[in-house]
């Protein structure tokens, strides 16, 4: 695992593996809404979501994709996803 993390990031892949296990181990908000943001994404994805359409991000997503004529194209709803989870998190950062 470590050689995958290292040709993904170009970083040491043992450190990101330690670096995980730390934060595993003594989660911390970011940590937690970085894991249910993968959940999320991935799960959309792979189409293991159970009622996806019940979900505001995904809906939110779907809608804008139909907007922009694309309409449900799961590829396209997926950029859509990842991108709006993305900046919701720098907007709850940076609100003042």
């Amino acid at each position: 695992m470590a050689d995958t993390f290292t040709n993904l990031s170009n970083i040491n892949g043992v450190a990101i593996g330690r670096h995980f296990t730390e934060l595993a181990g003594n989660p911390t908000r970011d940590f937690n809404l970085g894991a249910d943001t993968a959940f999320l994404i991935l799960g959309y994805a792979t189409q293991k979501l159970k009622n996806e359409r019940a979900i505001p991000s995904v809906e939110k997503a779907t809608d804008v994709a139909r907007a922009q004529g694309k309409g449900n194209d799961r590829n396209h709803i997926l950029g859509l996803l990842t991108m709006f989870e993305f900046y919701n998190v720098i907007e709850e950062r940076f609100k003042e």
